[in-house]
């Protein structure tokens, strides 16, 4: 089972990842960025043009790996081209030389849900240039240009092959975040308050994790003299829930006694997913993970593998937050309480952070009653009252003013109408019931291999009974 998931690319991935952050660390704000940046883009194109995959791959790791893709910048006339927009260009510009090499798409019904929500995109970036500055609807809007990738996939065969080194890419990333997230808990958790700084820094400017103090919460208070902590948490952590409720759903279909340890290497991945911290990103997992237990059930349920696997499965999610908290109460922990970090009982402030997501929610609801059917573009900005205290130094009356909301959904309606909203329902849509047809059809191939192995001639309907033929192989 583990070679569904794992090879030997996925150390290597984090082994370059960490000479990557380090080579980062050591030549952020000198020519040498730029230079990276110069170089990367040019190899992703070079190997795009030769062969697309590759360089999808390396593409798709990157996104679901670095932040927000600002691990090395060059600055060009005061814009600040990322090495995530390197990489994107180069791989967009190799899709048009294979078109014009004659290279057609693979399309399918399933491009038309992802069609109109291209359209959307389209309609919010050209409503946001009639009403809002160039720099704000771009900084706004690109976060989605993503979107274009389903261009060079399009172009590709996919095959079982492709799919696994998908999967394994994948890993590769949640193994890499998870490592990143649980070495930044124990360092910032041991480093002085000068390391801290220097570290924060580095971190903040890479826009890898937000690094926050905590020290009014129960998990502080568990920490004795030194009753604070340090959430690491960043957008990129998402792939953490994720993959552990892939992972464990095949473990589920693939347990027997043989298998067990196999549950414990998801052991640093629940730690990680604690430090991260996210209130939403648990609440989204456990709704996944009651609905995936209860198809699961409802398609084969099994008293005896059933209950391994729940006992397996809460052992290893309680070994995770064991190991969470080893990290950050490891001897020795330095005494940062008279740092500027250090806010005492009041650290948490987490509560406000929710506080002010309900007092936008308001102004946010008003404002897409103004134009619901269109929207008001890219760039769009809102003011509303945050209690964020960082804030409030800024501002006492807490006004502040962004094109950047927390509120999903609504964000897109506000942005690009009801068309952007049916249509992202849509594509989200298909892709669940693409899934689900998916697992239909194979639990027919499942009862069609159990019929024919009842008849004593597992050959037969498998268009295999002659001399000679090849079994199938074997599907991730």
């Amino acid at each position: 089972m583990l070679k569904q998931f794992f090879d030997k690319r996925v150390p290597l991935a984090m082994l370059a990842s960490l000479a990557v952050l380090l080579m980062a660390a050591v030549t952020g704000h000198t020519w040498f960025e730029g230079a990276v940046v110069v170089g990367v883009g040019a190899a992703v194109l070079a190997l795009a043009v030769y062969d697309l995959w590759p360089a999808l791959l390396i593409a798709f790791f990157e996104t679901l790996t670095f932040g927000h893709g600002h691990l090395f910048s060059l600055s060009v006339g005061g814009f600040s081209l990322s090495i995530r927009m390197a990489i994107f260009a180069a791989i967009m510009i190799a899709a048009v030389i294979h078109l014009i090499r004659g290279k057609r798409p693979h399309v399918t019904s399933d491009l038309w849900p992802a069609a109109a929500f291209g359209l959307a995109l389209l309609l919010g970036h050209v409503v946001g240039l009639f009403q809002q500055p160039f720099a704000a609807v771009f900084d706004d809007g690109n976060g989605y240009w993503s979107f274009a990738y389903l261009l060079p996939l399009s172009l590709i065969a996919w095959n079982e092959v492709k799919r696994r080194d998908l999967l394994v890419v994948f890993t590769a990333a949640v193994a890499t975040v998870t490592a990143m997230t649980l070495g930044l808990s124990f360092a910032f958790s041991h480093l002085p308050a000068e390391g801290i700084g220097t570290l924060y820094k580095f971190v903040r400017d890479a826009r890898l994790f937000e690094v926050t103090l905590l020290s009014g919460d129960r998990f502080a208070s568990t920490l004795g003299d030194f009753a604070w902590y340090f959430r690491v948490f960043g957008a990129s952590q998402i792939i953490i829930p994720a993959w552990l409720l892939v992972f464990s759903a095949y473990q589920y279909w693939t347990i027997d006694g043989r298998r067990w340890y196999q549950f414990f290497i998801t052991i640093p991945f629940w730690a990680a997913f604690y430090v991260a911290g996210s209130r939403s990103f648990f609440l989204a997992f456990a709704a996944a993970a009651v609905i995936s237990l209860a198809l699961t059930i409802w398609r084969n349920f099994k008293l005896c593998p059933f209950v391994k696997f729940v006992a397996l499965t809460v052992s290893s999610l309680l070994l995770g937050l064991g190991l969470a908290w080893v990290l950050v109460a490891l001897p020795p922990r330095p005494d940062i309480r008279n740092s500027p970090f250090y806010h005492g009982a009041d650290g948490d402030v987490r509560g406000l952070a929710i506080s002010s997501r309900w007092n936008l929610l308001t102004p946010l609801m008003q404002k897409i009653a103004e134009a619901p059917v269109a929207g008001h573009g890219f760039g769009q900005t809102l003011t509303y009252i945050s209690d964020d205290p960082r804030l409030r130094a800024i501002n006492p009356t807490g006004e502040y003013t962004t094109y950047r909301f927390e509120w999903g959904l609504f964000d897109v309606w506000l942005k690009m109408g009801v068309i952007g909203l049916l249509a992202a329902i849509w594509w989200v849509g298909s892709m669940a019931l693409r899934g689900w047809r998916a697992v239909a059809r194979q639990d027919r191939d499942d009862h069609k291999r159990r019929d024919r192995a009842a008849s004593g001639n597992p050959l037969r309907g498998a268009g295999l009974q002659r001399t000679g033929a090849r079994a199938p192989t074997e599907r991730i």
